[in-house]
């Protein structure tokens, strides 16, 4: 399969698992939230895992869930919440997984995050709206489609001759 092919097929279920989670939101009554991300040196002890705390953060007071420590790097921490009313809970993605191998022609995408020093781990905390409370944790079932590309060397691929 050519892969403009391949990541239409990636994409269509990219589109049907974020339905299914939708809906399973939906059933529960649920609607996800995004959390404004704190951080800041960590002290000893490290913080807990969820725990709700009040920080000073430029003069101010800031209700948070803790999260403990993250490097923050390459797109982490990936912390989802949802909530119903005024309960807040973190999402625990509970996924009952179809899986397709599609063959494609051509070489893998290479992908690279990070190079230099290693970040310094900050604490992460995410803030509460006003009147909100943090509930724990909530598992969520749903459908989710995965599509794994393989590159076996096909005899119908025509790779490009190497240059001379």
């Amino acid at each position: 399969m050519k892969l403009d092919k391949a990541t239409a097929t990636q994409t269509s279920a990219t589109k049907r698992t974020a339905e299914s989670f939708a809906k399973a939101l939906a059933a529960r009554k649920l609607s996800s939230v995004t959390l404004p991300l704190h951080s800041w040196k960590p002290g000893i002890p490290s913080p807990q895992m969820e725990k709700v705390v009040d920080r000073q953060e430029a003069g101010k007071s800031v209700h948070l869930v803790t999260m403990g420590t993250s490097q923050l790097r390459c797109g982490d921490p990936s912390f989802e919440f949802v909530q119903t009313g005024s309960k807040i809970y973190r999402v625990v993605r509970m996924p009952k997984t179809k899986r397709t191998v599609v063959a494609v022609c051509g070489c893998p995408e290479v992908k690279y995050c990070g190079g230099g020093a290693q970040p310094a781990a900050s604490a992460i905390g995410y803030e509460l709206p006003a009147g909100a409370s943090y509930e724990g944790r909530i598992e969520i079932a749903y459908d989710f489609d995965e599509v794994v590309f393989d590159y076996p060397a096909l005899p119908t691929c025509k790779m490009p001759s190497p240059p001379p």
